[in-house]
């Protein structure tokens, strides 16, 4: 299984509680969506402190550059623009451990910084910034282990279905994440070749405007892939 294939099996929400290097607690956030048909992600985490405070935030891409290599161009609310980080260690024992890294820890007259991705066998992914300014300590400055949300609709389940005509049957009550994609077809082969488990090929909805794709994480929770209709 390659790297790809790996981050292909963790898409969703994740969130989980850590404590930052000055000692505040803070809630984790991190959402990891696929684009172009599964070859690269978005990552977004978010790090808020009980008051509400921003203590770190990033919109990132996830993909590998020309030469194969895996690279995470992060945006961060630390930093002034945007930083390449490039895979610089890769761990598989009992999970998986990505180390991304922009200029080396011991360069003591650069800024400097890493952010390192596990994925666990239960689902869990953890999360874990590290950085040092010129002249100054480079350590890890928080860390968190975080589970998938598994949402549930607010309305009372039922075994009611919808109309049998419909080729996607869902429960009503139950909730969903939902991605726009350009191409929902290839979105499908992709992840559907790497192994991920889709309930719903790709359908045309004509009554929404949209062809849908329904696929199934590990807690059973739905992600919905859609495309406009005639955006081809």
């Amino acid at each position: 299984m390659d790297n790809i294939e790996k981050l292909s099996r963790f898409i969703g929400r994740y969130q989980g509680e850590g404590i930052n290097h000055e000692g505040q607690p803070f809630k984790g956030m991190l959402f990891l969506s696929p684009v172009f048909g599964g070859k690269g992600f978005n990552l977004q985490f978010k790090a808020e402190g009980k008051d509400g405070s921003i203590y770190h935030q990033e919109e990132s891409k996830l993909a590998p550059m020309m030469d194969g290599t895996l690279c995470l161009w992060n945006f961060n609310t630390n930093t002034p623009g945007l930083v390449p980080h490039e895979l610089r260690k890769f761990e598989n024992s009992d999970h998986s451990k990505f180390t991304f890294g922009f200029n080396q820890p011991s360069d003591t007259n650069s800024f400097r910084e890493e952010i390192t991705l596990e994925l666990w066998s239960n689902g869990d992914i953890s999360y874990s910034y590290s950085w040092g300014l010129p002249q100054g300590e480079f350590k890890e400055r928080s860390a968190l282990r975080m589970k998938k949300l598994s949402l549930h609709g607010g309305g009372k389940k039922t075994t009611t279905l919808k109309n049998e005509s419909d080729p996607h049957n869902s429960v009503v009550g139950t909730a969903s994440v939902r991605f726009d994609v350009e191409n929902v077809k290839s979105v499908y082969e992709s992840l559907k070749s790497k192994g991920v488990k889709f309930t719903l090929e790709p359908t045309p909805r004509q009554n929404e405007g949209i062809v849908l794709a329904v696929a199934e994480d590990l807690d059973g929770f739905e992600l919905c892939f859609t495309q406009k209709i005639g955006n081809q």
